[in-house]
């Protein structure tokens, strides 16, 4: 019994012993430090501005002031603009077959013979001639087809200023797509910012550990690594925002290199939560709805303009005119009366346009019924957009909170030595991703919000 105490006492004892050698081992043994060169994150690159900056927007905008600068700077709506002022031309030129025709001309003639022929003598002559006339028409009847074309150039003008709505929308939507696009990318610098402390604390910890002879080398490089991949992120998000900024500024009909700062601002949701309800908002109230019937309905009034092409028609006439080759009233005429004109065969010119008017009002009410239902694809495509984002945000700001603590979590178990660094490094991977997710969730809902707004007929903003 004894000798079996003093054998376990012998073998504790050379245990303690050992342990202690490798302890005094650790501490004179000095660590290896990995010979890797630093990672440090260059400056943002800031291109010259113009030398003339907007007043409109030498402050923070909110999408609806990127809005309000484009409507008052983007060219493309000159187009828009311009066929109002052809359509309302048209009208004017049409309805003047309705109203009054005053004509006045004046002839003066004067004859100098210096030289006559033999014939006339010897004695050279002259002498004048003037001739004025003023003349009257009006139309009296032609069965309503010069009003019929009074009407149809008024839809068209309808028609045109729908279409010119529509452009002022269409350029608002694209705006303020941008518009959210850059503040989406300047948002995800401040992450990618976030992302490039962590690591370079992360990196700390792991020379911190290193040091003192508790880590290994391969964390610090493998920290260095994670640290170049943040850096090389950030800098493809500062490109990226200045792209955008870029776009933005051109879509406004700015200078590209003009320099933009975004205020903070968030879409309005839309009044109606019910999808049917929308779409009945959006067939009442989108330019496109409006332009269509006015199209419709000008070939609808065309095609009884066309029928009454070949109709006859009265006219009334007046003309007062006086002659004389000395005197300009030696002679005085003056005369008043209607004219029928009636062409009864036109070898099927009339025939041929009802034939084409046929044609437009069959084509208009197809364009109509297609515009419907691209109105009611972009409703229901805005509102699954939305309701997609807000989903899609829900879980991305939950799931932040959730990375961050991991991070956390990952941290404290690598400073007590019971993990590697490889599940710090994965933490803070999953949190990137994760603010990154939430970053797009966020700028998603105020884009497909924007979206909605256009697709259910929502009016530009008003220009200050």
């Amino acid at each position: 019994m004894t000798r079996t105490v003093w054998a376990v006492g012998a073998v504790l004892a050379s245990v303690a012993f050992a342990l202690a050698d490798g302890q005094d081992t650790q501490r004179s043994t000095q660590p290896i430090k990995p010979t890797t060169p630093d990672i440090k994150a260059p400056p943002a690159i800031v291109l010259p501005g113009p030398k003339e900056i907007d007043e409109l927007v030498k402050k923070p905008l909110t999408a609806d002031d990127a809005a309000r600068v484009a409507l008052l700077r983007q060219e493309s709506l000159l187009i828009a603009k311009a066929a109002v002022q052809s359509a309302t031309g048209a009208r004017r030129s049409t309805g003047a077959a309705l109203l009054p025709n005053l004509a006045f001309s004046s002839t003066s003639t004067s004859v100098n013979v210096i030289k006559p022929a033999p014939s006339q003598g010897t004695s050279p002559f002259e002498f004048n001639a003037t001739t004025q006339s003023l003349s009257l028409q009006q139309l009296l009847f032609n069965f309503s087809h010069s009003e019929d074309l009074l009407r149809q150039a008024t839809y068209m003008v309808e028609a045109a200023r729908r279409a010119y709505d529509m452009s002022k929308n269409d350029l608002v939507n694209q705006v303020k797509q941008a518009f959210y696009t850059f503040v989406q990318n300047n948002s995800l610098i401040d992450a990618a910012q976030a992302n490039v402390r962590n690591t370079q604390a992360q990196l700390d910890l792991a020379q911190a550990r290193l040091d003192s002879g508790l880590g290994a080398p391969a964390d610090v490089v493998n920290a260095k690594t994670q640290l170049a991949d943040a850096v090389v992120a950030l800098t493809q998000a500062r490109q990226a925002a200045a792209a955008s900024c870029q776009s933005l500024a051109i879509v406004m009909g700015l200078d590209p290199r003009t320099p933009l700062t975004a205020a903070p601002m968030s879409e309005e949701s839309p009044v109606a939560e019910e999808m049917n309800a929308l779409v009945d908002q959006a067939l009442k109230n989108r330019p496109e709805m409006a332009e269509a019937t006015a199209v419709l309905k000008a070939a609808q009034v065309g095609l009884n303009a066309a029928r009454t092409g070949a109709a006859p028609s009265l006219v009334f006439n007046a003309s007062f005119s006086d002659a004389g080759t000395s005197n300009p009233l030696a002679a005085i005429d003056g005369s008043v009366g209607v004219t029928l004109s009636w062409t009864f065969y036109d070898s099927g010119y009339t025939a041929g346009k009802i034939q084409q008017a046929k044609a437009g009002v069959t084509t208009a009410q197809a364009q109509l019924d297609l515009t419907s239902q691209s109105v009611v694809g972009d409703v229901a495509l805005a509102y699954l957009n939305l309701r997609s984002a807000e989903q899609r945000e829900t879980v991305t700001t939950a799931n932040v909170a959730v990375a961050q603590e991991g991070v956390l979590l990952a941290q404290g178990r690598y400073r007590a030595g019971v993990t590697t660094f490889l599940e710090v490094i994965t933490a803070q991977t999953s949190l990137f991703t994760a603010q990154t997710n939430d970053v797009d969730a966020k700028a998603a809902i105020q884009q497909a919000r924007a979206a909605l707004a256009r697709a259910v007929g929502k009016p530009a903003p008003a220009i200050k």
